[in-house]
C-alpha cells in the first residue's frame, strides 16, 4: 500500500493537481485522494497544501518527494550496475535536447555509441531550453543538451562551450563573402527567427537591443528544419548554431557567417541533476556526447562558397 501511495504522491507533485495525476495514473480522483489522505494520516502531518488551482507540497511533502526521487534514482543505478557486469548488454539512455543538435552531434554520437553497445536504447525528447531544464530538474531524463540559461544550484553543468549565432544563407547571397556581419546589415532583409521565449531568440533580441535595433521576422517558427529550408530556398536568411547547419555548410548548400559582437553568443551545455547518479549506460554515453561536441568544427564564411564552386 505504501509503495502505491508514494507513486500517487509523486504523480500529484509532478502535475500540481489531483485531477492531472488521476489522468496520468488512469485512476479515479477519489481513489488518489483517499490514498493521499491515508498517507498523511500514516506520516502524521499534511503533505500537500490545497490551493485555489491544484495543490503544492508542504515542507514535509518536499522531504518525502525528495526521498522517493532519490530511491528511484538508486534503483536505476542498481539495475545499471548489474548491466555493467554484463558489459552494457542492455539499458536505456533518456535525454532531452534542442532540435539543433539532433541532425549532427547527437545522431552521430548515438551511432558511434551503439556501434560498441548495440543493445542500448535511447529515448530522446526534442524540447525548448526552458523545458529541457524542467525535465532535468524533475528527474524525467538522465541529462539535457541546452543553449543558454541561468542554472540553479541543483543543476550540474557537465559540459559547456561558448557558441555564437551564425547568419545562414545561400552561397550566392550578396553577404555570403563577408567574414562577419553586423546586425544592422540585416534590417532590410527577410529573416527567419525562433519564437520570442526561445533561448536563441532571447540571445538575438538581447544583442539587437544593445545595438538599438528591433528586427521583425518574416518567418517565426520553432522548427529548425523550416528555418533551414527558408535559407536554402533563398527566401531570406536565418540564424543558427553551428550544430544545426554543419551538414549544409559541408556540402556547399549554405554558408554560415558569425554575427559581430559578443552579445550574440551563449553557452551550449550538457546538464544533469546535481545529486543524481546516472545509470551507467547514460554515464558512458555522456562521455561520447562530450567528445562529439568537442570535435565539431566551427564553420567559416568562405568554406561554403568555395565548396559550392568546386561542386559545379
Amino acid at each position: 500500500m505504501l509503495k502505491t501511495s508514494l507513486r500517487y504522491l509523486m504523480s500529484v507533485a509532478r502535475n500540481g493537481s489531483i485531477r492531472a495525476a488521476s489522468s496520468e495514473l488512469n485512476i479515479a480522483q477519489s481513489a488518489v485522494s483517499r490514498r493521499l489522505q491515508a498517507l498523511e494520516h500514516q506520516i502524521g502531518t499534511p503533505l500537500f497544501e490545497r490551493k485555489p488551482r491544484g495543490v503544492a507540497l508542504t515542507e514535509a511533502g518536499e522531504l518525502l518527494y525528495s526521498y522517493c526521487l532519490n530511491s528511484t534514482f538508486a534503483i536505476e543505478r542498481l539495475y545499471s550496475e548489474i548491466d555493467e557486469l554484463k558489459g552494457l548488454r542492455r539499458g536505456r539512455v533518456r535525454l532531452a535536447a534542442m532540435e539543433s543538435v539532433v541532425t549532427s552531434a547527437l545522431s552521430s554520437a548515438i551511432h558511434s555509441f551503439r556501434t560498441k553497445h548495440p543493445h542500448i536504447n535511447f529515448n530522446v525528447d526534442i524540447l525548448t531550453s526552458d523545458k529541457i531544464l524542467e525535465v532535468v530538474r524533475e528527474g524525467d531524463v538522465d541529462f539535457g543538451l541546452t543553449f543558454g540559461g541561468d542554472f540553479s544550484d541543483e543543476i550540474h553543468v557537465v559540459y559547456h562551450s561558448d557558441e555564437r549565432l551564425y547568419v545562414a544563407m545561400r552561397p550566392d547571397h550578396p553577404l555570403a563573402r563577408k567574414k562577419s556581419i553586423a546586425v544592422h546589415e540585416l534590417v532590410s532583409l527577410p529573416i527567419a527567427l525562433t519564437p520570442p521565449k526561445s533561448s536563441s531568440r532571447m540571445v538575438f533580441d538581447r544583442g539587437c537591443a544593445k545595438a538599438g535595433l528591433s528586427l521583425k521576422p518574416t518567418l517565426e517558427t520553432n522548427s529548425v528544419e523550416l528555418m533551414h529550408q527558408f535559407a536554402l530556398a533563398g527566401t531570406g536568411v536565418t540564424f543558427m548554431l553551428r550544430h544545426a547547419g554543419i551538414a549544409s555548410v559541408r556540402n556547399g548548400e549554405l554558408c554560415t557567417i558569425p554575427l559581430e559582437g559578443t552579445d550574440f553568443s551563449s553557452d551550449v551545455s550538457i546538464i544533469t541533476l546535481k545529486d543524481k547518479k546516472l545509470p551507467l549506460a547514460a554515464e558512458s554515453f555522456l562521455l561520447t556526447m562530450k567528445e562529439e561536441l568537442s570535435r565539431l568544427p566551427f564553420p567559416t564564411s568562405i568554406d561554403a562558397p568555395e565548396a559550392s564552386a568546386r561542386s559545379k
